[in-house]
């Protein structure tokens, strides 16, 4: 199990020499006796980090917060993906360095940028999923992606948020290209002036004011003409929000939704007979179902959930959906699924097998992120008729 962080973990594990490059480029005068310390001393490094000016000292923490967190098996799959999109090959280099902290600490020494890249991009993949909302409807080509475009969606995102809320007098766009052809747009909108109560590097307790930003997500793909939209608040304003992108990048509306726009139907779930076909060459072992989320026609807000707890295997979701709708009165026609937890194991050739649970809601959000296993279960979404469709173009390009 990985352990929290902490500066003297952090200092243990990471190799000396990297340590000494990194403050010496970050810190210039660093005072620590390096050629003169025991393997296993770390106490004069903490001591002359505790001694930097405080600005200095937080951007180094934050750094070695953002190393740590990369430590591990998925992020060093994530840095070689991004690595192979720029055509860098980075594996013999990291095959010499001992440890997931010091692959990571190496690619933030010697490919700055790339490290940005992977780390932005494993924040993303731990957004909150509730915030989410897929929207098909875009046109299906490249957006723009030019300067003069971004500037379009930075002033029309600082107009929506000022005559809305009274806030974002500044903002900034930033793209970059995922997994080949997703196109992804980061917005950073400013928020309110808040006031915090925090310590100076003298121990005084101070208030301090600060116009924290938003951040908003947009994703698109452009062989399925699709919008993923991340961001805080509800329907209607994701909804202006992806039609302020699609005038912005595509200089056309956005095609309003119909009763055909629903992009996951989960009903199909309800007979325990639904079939999960594959291709043998992907090597998916299993495809089950571990939670089912119903709602009840005429009455919406009567909400029922079936879910087979931990590892427990002696018993299905669907034995304890029947038992739920014979004790609640109800039959399979006068529920619909509203949300679905599925778990895939697949044979990802080491020692053990991978197992990805991924939850999709009725009708617009998938947990699904931008890791190679979560995109093969992506490609089969409309196979197994829980997508309508808007990835079928994507799916055959990949088979």
């Amino acid at each position: 199990m990985r352990r929290n962080y902490s500066r003297k973990t952090f200092v243990q594990d990471a190799p000396r020499e990297l340590l000494r490059r990194y403050f010496e480029m970050e810190a210039p005068g660093f005072s620590c006796p390096w050629d003169e310390m025991e393997a296993q001393d770390v106490e004069p490094i903490l001591e002359a980090w505790e001694a930097l000016p405080e600005e200095v000292s937080q951007k180094i923490e934050c750094t070695f917060q953002e190393i740590h967190d990369l430590a591990s098996e998925t992020g060093i799959c994530l840095i070689l993906s991004e690595a192979d999109e720029v055509e860098l090959d980075l594996r013999e280099n990291l095959e010499t360095q001992e440890g997931l902290v010091s692959k990571v600490f190496w690619v933030r020494l010697e490919h700055p940028d790339l490290f940005d890249q992977v780390q932005l991009f494993s924040e993303t993949d731990h957004l909150d999923g509730r915030c989410w909302r897929k929207r098909k409807g875009l046109p299906q080509r490249i957006p723009d992606t030019s300067p003069t475009a971004r500037e379009r969606l930075t002033n029309a995102l600082k107009s929506y948020y000022w005559q809305k809320e009274g806030r974002a007098r500044k903002c900034e766009v930033q793209h970059y290209i995922r997994s080949g052809n997703r196109h992804y747009f980061y917005a950073y909108p400013e928020g309110y002036v808040t006031e915090f109560k925090t310590y100076t590097k003298d121990g005084k307790l101070v208030r301090r004011t600060l116009a924290l930003v938003s951040e908003i997500v947009f994703v698109v793909e452009p062989s399925a003409g699709t919008l993923e939209l991340f961001a805080k608040g509800d329907k209607k304003l994701k909804e202006d929000l992806a039609e302020i992108f699609c005038r912005s990048m595509f200089e056309e509306d956005l095609q309003p939704e119909d009763e055909d726009s629903t992009v996951y139907d989960l009903n199909v779930l309800k007979r325990p007979d639904h079939v999960f076909p594959t291709d043998p060459q992907d090597r998916i072992e299993e495809v089950s179902v571990r939670k089912l989320r119903f709602s009840v026609i005429g009455n919406e807000k009567h909400r029922l959930t079936v879910e087979i707890g931990g590892r427990k295997e002696d018993v299905s979701v669907y034995q304890l959906m029947e038992k739920f709708l014979d004790k609640e009165k109800l039959s399979l026609e006068l529920v619909n699924i509203t949300q679905a937890n599925l778990r895939v194991k697949i044979d990802m050739g080491k020692p053990r097998r991978k197992s990805v649970t991924f939850t999709i809601t009725h009708p617009d959000s998938c947990s699904l992120k931008d890791k190679p296993e979560h995109h093969l279960i992506r490609k089969y979404l409309p196979r197994w008729n829980l997508e309508n469709g808007t990835r079928s173009t994507l799916a055959v390009a990949n088979q």
